[in-house]
C-alpha cells in the first residue's frame, strides 16, 4: 500500500498520546491530588484564619454568588462553577 497522509484527527491523537506519556510533573493535563500539606497550608491559614472561619466564609460566599445569579436569572450551568 502506498503511504497515505495522516489525518488531522490521527495527528491530534498522536499528540495527545505523547503528552499523556510524559512524566506527571511535566504533563499539564494531569489532575493529581494535592498533598496533605498543600491542603492544610492555604493562604488563609498562613494569614492566621482558622479552618472553621475559612469554611464559613467560603460557604457564605458561595451562597451570595448563587443568590446573585438567581436574581440575574442566569442558567444553572453558569452558577455551578461558583460551588468549586
Amino acid at each position: 500500500m502506498a503511504n497515505r497522509p495522516t489525518s488531522t484527527a490521527t495527528e491530534g491523537f498522536r499528540s495527545w498520546l505523547l503528552i499523556n506519556q510524559l512524566q506527571p510533573a511535566m504533563n499539564p493535563f494531569v489532575n493529581s491530588r494535592p498533598a496533605l500539606e498543600q491542603i492544610e497550608s492555604t493562604p488563609s491559614s498562613q494569614d492566621g484564619i482558622s479552618p472553621e472561619l475559612e469554611t464559613l466564609l467560603r460557604s457564605q460566599g458561595t451562597r451570595l454568588i448563587q443568590a446573585c445569579g438567581i436574581l440575574l436569572k442566569l442558567f444553572p450551568p453558569v452558577l455551578h462553577p461558583s460551588n468549586i
